[in-house]
């Protein structure tokens, strides 16, 4: 399934764009849906800056599907590239869950006119439940409903937490003073 949100910011490129690649882990405390971001690795080449890192969230889980999945919180690995000449990040995403059915890629696109930031978050969502174990046993009726309803969420709260992303990113800026 692909995906394609643009949010603004009055917060000049520079400093979102660094500020998302170096420092993503602060902004953990402005995320509601998000315990913590631990930066796990991160590399320098001759054109990027690789990091991984690993996000912890809540369980937010409807009822419907926590009768299925049971966890204390749910967690996933991004992988980020990011581009020293340009304002472009390619990431992918791979939860600590349901590691081989579903996952996803895409790129986030800063650009300017001078007055704001417009952040473009694209993508690709892979979903595959097949040979998931609790789907095998339930009727394909009833697992249709279940892997349409968890795609929906699951993109639902990729958009939620990039507005939050982007809004958690601006109070950080005002409380440290970084303008």
């Amino acid at each position: 399934m692909l995906f394609d949100y643009s949010l603004q910011t009055k917060l000049p490129i520079n400093l979102v764009y660094q500020t998302l690649r170096d420092n993503l882990y602060r902004l953990a405390p402005y995320l509601p849906d998000v315990k913590k971001i631990t930066l796990l690795d991160r590399k320098e080449t001759n054109n990027d800056i690789v990091t991984v890192n690993k996000w912890e969230a809540n369980n937010i889980l409807p009822a419907s599907l926590s009768e299925f999945i049971k966890l204390d919180n749910i967690a996933w690995t991004d992988r980020g590239s990011w581009s020293k000449s340009r304002y472009v990040c390619t990431w992918s995403y791979e939860p600590f869950i349901f590691q081989e059915h579903i996952n996803a890629r895409g790129q986030d696109i800063y650009t300017t006119d001078g007055t704001n930031t417009t952040i473009r978050l694209t993508g690709e969502m892979f979903m595959n439940f097949d040979l998931y174990p609790f789907v095998i046993v339930v009727p394909s009726i009833m697992r249709e409903k279940i892997v349409n309803q968890f795609m929906k969420l699951t993109l639902s709260l990729l958009q939620s937490n990039f507005t939050a992303l982007i809004k958690g990113l601006e109070q950080y800026v005002r409380e440290n003073n970084l303008l």
